[in-house]
């Protein structure tokens, strides 16, 4: 439960200081579409990562950790 309550402030924190981090490098373009591609490509990591950890997982088994 304390588990939840940590990432339930720690994702949009994390994602705030990336979307103003990404503003700054981006510079004065149009930043409507920059912002949804990282949006994109950060939502595909949530998902793909827990997927991606679990193969390694299942493949190597405890031996490396």
């Amino acid at each position: 439960a304390v588990n939840m309550v940590v990432v339930s402030f720690a994702i949009p924190a994390s994602h705030m200081s990336l979307d103003t981090i990404y503003s700054k490098l981006i510079g004065h373009i149009d930043q409507n579409v920059m912002q949804a591609v990282i949006t994109v490509a950060s939502d595909a990591m949530q998902i793909a990562g827990p997927i991606y950890g679990s193969a390694v997982f299942t493949s190597l088994g405890l031996n490396y950790i």
